[in-house]
């Protein structure tokens, strides 16, 4: 349940300037821990709430 509480630290790192980042740039911002974020990428994807990743491919939520 923590998890989904940082949900919106994720979509915060995301703005105008931002509309897409790589996992990287994700899990090496403050907030959740990388795992999290793999983890939070993976449930937005499937859901339809983002694009799906490469490695090193940028993610777009």
């Amino acid at each position: 349940m923590r998890s989904v509480l940082r949900i919106p630290d994720l979509l915060a790192l995301f703005d105008e300037s931002h509309r897409s980042r790589t996992v990287r740039e994700l899990t090496d911002a403050p907030g959740p821990a990388k795992s999290t974020v793999v983890r939070l990428v993976a449930t937005l994807e499937q859901r339809g709430a983002g694009d799906a990743h490469r490695a090193g491919q940028p993610c777009t939520i």
